[in-house]
């Protein structure tokens, strides 16, 4: 009886509700202010991309620019309810070198200084802390979970052309001025195939490559040069082809093929190219994702959200 009464006790209610509340508020993310986003944010994003590529931006690039932005507001209105910023070195020490630039003979100390800081809203309109705050929130959002050995193995196997060592191409070539023409190329090559001595002109490179990957000879003579060794008959001379320096006839000498992936040479490589790939698409989930949190209040005429 006597625990039946203290069951409809008042206080015991009133306790137990302050209980839950308390619970409630530990486990549903706190409101949040709106994302305000005005048609000056947007041209500003608009002048921002002309300054940095030259050209105006497209409605895709623009658009891609603004969800972009929109991200980072998230990002670091985050990182600021989690005060990120009150334990972040190198944030603190750009505000602080900037007040007491703007402030010289203030004898406010450290604290007091990124209080005011804090009250300016410098967190979030200095460029510097401000990516650094994104940046720091950014690494909290991604997962650091290592690839597992066959991981690695798959992903070596699934990118040959990046791993494995490529077809190697040896050939000699018979080099003519441009002066000479591309007509007396192609009596040259007649005479090459009838079995005649070369009769070119001195070349820088030589007359003799050895052991070249397709990728090595467009950086030496150019990528139409390239292709055509690439595709040359082994021991039958072609051409002609032209470069930046003049005219090649050509013959493929020896094809050594590709082989394939060296694991333990490539291991370390591979970890990191598969761990950055991995990041990169945690990252642009995750920042989705905490976009979703909040309410873009946008100006008329100014797209609230962008697909």
């Amino acid at each position: 009886m006597r625990l039946k009464r203290l069951l409809r006790h008042p206080l015991l209610h009133f306790l137990l509700l302050g209980a839950l509340l308390h619970l409630a508020q530990a486990w549903i993310p706190p409101p949040t202010e709106p994302i305000r986003v005005s048609a000056a944010d947007v041209e500003r994003l608009r002048e921002d991309w002309r300054r940095d590529t030259g050209r105006t931006p497209d409605a895709q690039q623009l658009q891609a620019s603004y969800r972009r932005w929109l991200e980072d507001e998230a990002l670091l209105r985050e990182a600021l309810r989690l005060g990120l910023d009150q334990r972040d070195p190198v944030a603190q020490r750009r505000l602080l070198m900037n007040l007491r630039f703007a402030y010289p003979e203030s004898k406010l100390d450290d604290a007091e200084l990124l209080r005011e800081a804090e009250a300016l809203e410098m967190r979030q309109s200095d460029l510097v802390a401000r990516r650094r705050l994104i940046q720091a929130m950014e690494q909290r959002l991604l997962a650091q979970a290592e690839p597992t050995e066959q991981e690695l193995r798959d992903y070596v196997a699934a990118h040959p052309q990046r791993y494995a060592a490529p077809v190697r191409y040896s050939f000699e070539q018979v080099f003519l001025q441009p002066s000479r023409g591309e007509a007396e190329a192609g009596r040259q090559l007649a005479a090459l195939r009838a079995g005649a001595e070369p009769a070119g002109d001195a070349f820088l490179l030589g007359p003799q490559f050895r052991a070249l990957t397709q990728d090595e000879i467009a950086r030496q003579l150019g990528q139409p040069l390239a292709a055509a060794v690439a595709q040359a008959a082994p021991g039958e001379w072609t051409g002609p082809v032209a470069s930046p320096y003049g005219w090649h006839l050509l013959r493929l000498q020896q094809r050594e093929e590709a082989a394939g992936a060296d694991f333990a040479a490539v291991r370390r490589q591979a970890a990191y190219a598969l761990q950055a790939e991995r990041q990169q698409r945690q990252l642009a989930e995750a920042r989705a994702r905490l976009l979703q949190r909040y309410r873009v209040d946008a100006e008329a005429g100014v797209a609230p959200v962008v697909s």
